[in-house]
């Protein structure tokens, strides 16, 4: 789901990757517990060539709420 959304937008205006790891929900689990959510983040999202790119390049900052 991800992959596809990352692919249908641009990131040429893209500062921040805001990831909130803060939200618990009712069986206290956050964005980095399940390891669905957190291999789709690292890999989908902060894995795809452009958005890393723009990382190393200081395009793009991700801040961890």
């Amino acid at each position: 789901m991800m992959c596809v959304l990352l692919d249908a937008l641009s990131i040429s205006q893209l500062t921040h990757i805001i990831l909130d790891v803060s939200h618990v929900d009712a069986k206290k689990r956050n964005l980095l517990s399940l390891p669905e959510t957190r291999d789709e983040v690292f890999k989908m999202v902060l894995g795809a060539p452009q958005v890393l790119k723009a990382i190393k390049e200081g395009r793009i900052q991700i801040v961890f709420f």
